[in-house]
């Protein structure tokens, strides 16, 4: 059960852009068209932008002038906003209804994950062993994507107690969720399916022309993963990262590769 602590407010809704500000964003006009647009707090972080930070009501708007790396973000909001029972995460293209919201602020799962659809149809969350999408009924042994996410504050703790952070900063774009699931997989921990959202997820919708920067760091996603979590991935990951560094050979690229293969860190500016 998660405590519902007298000195502990609700729920905090995290929003992570890049140079947007919150009314451009599908994530942030869906919310506040439910009626815990108003209730709950909210930071939109937004990665590189130039404007301001600022607070009103209930909505705190982070400025940052640099694009930090994903995980980086998410951990920094973690590791600085102790005070709630429950934290949501969202990219900024999601399409949040108020059902959802309802169902997981009610929830006393320490996480949940909702169905994830694209143009109607379900993508997420997906199995571990067989990257197939789970039926609704099942709670377990899968990953999704970090839009929509819940984790409750108790688990944060059980999360920083083995690994330090929630989001394991080597990864910095692609592979920030599937690291964390893998960790709480290897922590035993049991992830429920709580509602329903629709997304747009550029890894499924879009194709990649090679050594541009979505390719790349999908690239550095498939060699962090090889090295450091090679109980879920398939050890001829690191021969198709190989056999696409020489087929689209581009020399930045190698060299940016072969530099998070060393250093075992990727960087989204990279």
């Amino acid at each position: 059960m998660i405590d519902m602590s007298l000195d502990k407010k609700s729920t905090l809704i995290i929003i992570v852009a890049l140079d947007k500000k919150p009314q451009q964003t599908l994530t942030y006009r869906t919310l506040c068209s439910t009626k815990y647009g108003q209730q709950l707090d909210i930071i939109f972080w937004s990665n590189k932008h130039k404007g301001q930070s600022f607070k009103k009501e209930n909505l705190n708007f982070i400025s940052s002038p640099q694009n930090l790396n994903l995980s980086q973000v998410y951990n920094n909001i973690l590791n600085n906003n102790l005070n709630y029972v429950r934290y949501m995460i969202f990219d900024d293209d999601s399409n949040i209804n108020e059902e959802y919201l309802e169902s997981v602020i009610k929830s006393n799962s320490e996480i949940c994950v909702p169905e994830v659809e694209v143009n109607e149809n379900k993508v997420y969350p997906i199995c571990i062993k067989s990257n197939r999408v789970v039926d609704s009924t099942v709670d377990g042994g899968f990953k999704s994507i970090n839009s929509g996410i819940c984790l409750s504050y108790k688990l944060i703790e059980k999360i920083k107690a083995e690994y330090g952070n929630v989001y394991d900063e080597k990864f910095s774009f692609y592979g920030t969720d599937f690291s964390l699931f893998y960790r709480l997989d290897k922590l035993g921990v049991k992830v429920v399916q709580q509602g329903k959202i629709s997304h747009s997820l550029s890894r499924l919708e879009s194709i990649y022309e090679p050594n541009c920067f979505r390719w790349r760091q999908k690239l550095y996603e498939n060699i962090l993963m090889w090295r450091n979590y090679p109980k879920y991935n398939s050890p001829t990951l690191i021969i198709k990262v190989i056999v696409k560094l020489f087929v689209y050979f581009d020399r930045k690229t190698f060299r940016k590769a072969v530099g998070v293969l060393i250093r075992n860190r990727a960087d989204i500016n990279e």
